[in-house]
C-alpha cells in the first residue's frame, strides 16, 4: 500500500477513475460519494511507511496506557504485525 485516503466511515464499495486521470470518485457503506482530485504533490514512500508505523505504535501505546482497553499485544506479535505491514509495501 502506498497511500491511504481516510474519509469513508466503513467499507469502500466502489471506485471510478476519470478517463483523463484528474480525479477519482469513491462510494462507501456510509452512503456518501467522495471526489479525490489529483495533485502535483510528491509522495515519498519511505515517509508514508514511517507515518503508518508511527500510527501503529501510537495506537498500541494508547491501548497500553488505558487499562480499560483490551487486546494488548506482546512484543513478538507486534513485531510480526509490523513485518507483515512492511511486506505489503
Amino acid at each position: 500500500m502506498i497511500l491511504t485516503l481516510d474519509a469513508h466511515i466503513g467499507e469502500v464499495w466502489s471506485l471510478v477513475v476519470a478517463s483523463d486521470g484528474s480525479f477519482i470518485v469513491s462510494s462507501g457503506h456510509d452512503k456518501s460519494l467522495r471526489i479525490w482530485e489529483r495533485t502535483d504533490d510528491i509522495v515519498f514512500l519511505e515517509e508514508e511507511r514511517e507515518k503508518e508505523m508511527e500510527n501503529i505504535f501510537d495506537a498500541k501505546l494508547d491501548n497500553q496506557s488505558d487499562p480499560a482497553k483490551t487486546g494488548s499485544m506482546s512484543v513478538p506479535a507486534l513485531q510480526a504485525q509490523l513485518k507483515a505491514k512492511e511486506s505489503q509495501m
